[in-house]
């Protein structure tokens, strides 16, 4: 069932206390399946540098979640950020998390590498033991920051992406822009029908 930004942040929080884990999003986003994001992975994994999956990433974000919005800077180091479209930030943690911890393992995966981070910052407290949010990133992590950013070094740019097809890249790219006009527009069954057959027919090994 596909959930909104909102009722997403409310179902981990209730997921969370029932469970007595204080890193849920964390853990979960540890072990997905990164190829659930449809036709957004597929994007990504087709992109012939890890630049260009990056850019194409925060474009087409709104594909997966139209309530959290990615933002690629290149300026010096390059930095993802996290923004939040119509919702409370101060109301989540572990969508944050979550969402941070998902977009490092897929590009740790479409390069095959670790890819440290500089530094990751995240606008909500937590108190207690965040040795594994340190150990995940390799970096220290800084919470009751004012923005969602973590930073890489600007080498990573021109890392090629090893699975890289430029071909289906570019036919994915028309899709993306038919789900995103259409979503804009009205929210009708046109761009969840293509991100899904997209997904079936594309092969998952």
């Amino acid at each position: 069932t596909r959930l909104d930004a909102k009722s997403q942040i409310k179902f981990l929080d209730l997921a969370a206390t029932a469970l007595k884990d204080e890193l849920l999003g964390f853990h979960l986003a540890q072990s997905c399946d990164l190829r659930l994001m449809g036709l957004l992975y597929y994007v990504l994994a087709s992109s012939e540098t890890l630049e260009e999956a990056l850019r194409q990433g925060t474009r087409y974000s709104a594909i997966v979640n139209e309530g959290m919005a990615p933002k690629y800077r290149d300026a010096g180091d390059v930095s993802i950020g996290l923004e939040y479209v119509g919702i409370s930030r101060t109301s989540d943690r572990h969508q944050a998390e979550c969402t941070m911890v998902t977009l490092v393992r897929t590009f740790r995966q479409l390069v095959n590498r670790r890819l440290p981070l500089i530094g990751v910052r995240l606008s909500h407290r937590r108190s207690g033991d965040t040795s594994e949010l340190k150990n995940f990133f390799g970096c220290d992590v800084t919470f009751g920051a004012d923005v969602d950013e973590m930073a890489f070094s600007k080498s990573i740019k021109e890392l090629p992406v090893v699975n890289a097809d430029p071909y289906l890249n570019e036919l994915l790219i028309k899709y993306c822009d038919q789900a995103i006009a259409d979503r804009s527009t009205k929210r009708s069954s046109f761009g969840l029908s293509v991100e899904n057959a997209v997904a079936l027919l594309l092969p998952h090994g």
